[in-house]
């Protein structure tokens, strides 16, 4: 009849439970569905934006949620962080910043072969010693195997000397990446 195995035997034991109505398709609404907070939530949750915002306190989704669970003001109607944001931004409350680009717009720019193009990084460290020296250490990878051509310490922070002489370095080694 061109179905598998376990979904016939799933419709043989509702056909069992339920006679001739379970060869129809159940609904596929949630078991669970989505609370829908009324206007009580919506007034305790700008009451507790405003009182963060005058407290001076940063008054975002978040730290609303933080503060209606301290003064139990939500009672047993606890909304999400997201909700709390949608309320927000339903209110007109926050701010939308055309420049920031979505998660999905963000792409990897790790190369498909090796030797196509390394990437420098530079990280400041501070050593455990009595002065608390600080060290700059320069990580050079291999964008496409993700390989450590050339770690390398320096006593001075980030400069452009320093930098060059670990990519000299590395190019001696491994040779000049595409």
């Amino acid at each position: 009849m061109g179905i598998s195995r376990p979904s016939y035997y799933k419709v043989k034991k509702r056909y069992l439970v339920e006679g001739n109505k379970a060869l129809n398709p159940h609904s596929r609404a949630p078991k669970t569905p989505a609370r829908i907070h009324g206007d009580q939530t919506r007034v305790v949750v700008l009451r507790l934006r405003e009182r963060l915002r005058k407290s001076g306190w940063d008054n975002g989704p978040q730290s609303i949620w933080f503060e209606g669970v301290d003064t139990d003001e939500f009672g047993d109607a606890l909304p999400s962080v997201p909700t709390i944001g949608r309320i927000l931004a339903e209110a007109g409350l926050t701010k939308t910043n055309p420049r920031k680009r979505p998660r999905g717009a963000w792409l990897r720019f790790a190369r498909s072969h090796p030797m196509e193009m390394w990437q420098l990084d530079g990280l400041e460290y501070r050593l455990f010693d009595p002065d608390g020296t600080k060290a700059l250490i320069y990580q050079l990878l291999d964008d496409g195997t993700r390989f450590d051509v050339g770690t390398q310490a320096f006593a001075r922070l980030e400069n452009g000397e320093d930098a060059i002489a670990a990519l000299q370095a590395a190019f001696n080694e491994y040779g000049v990446p595409q």
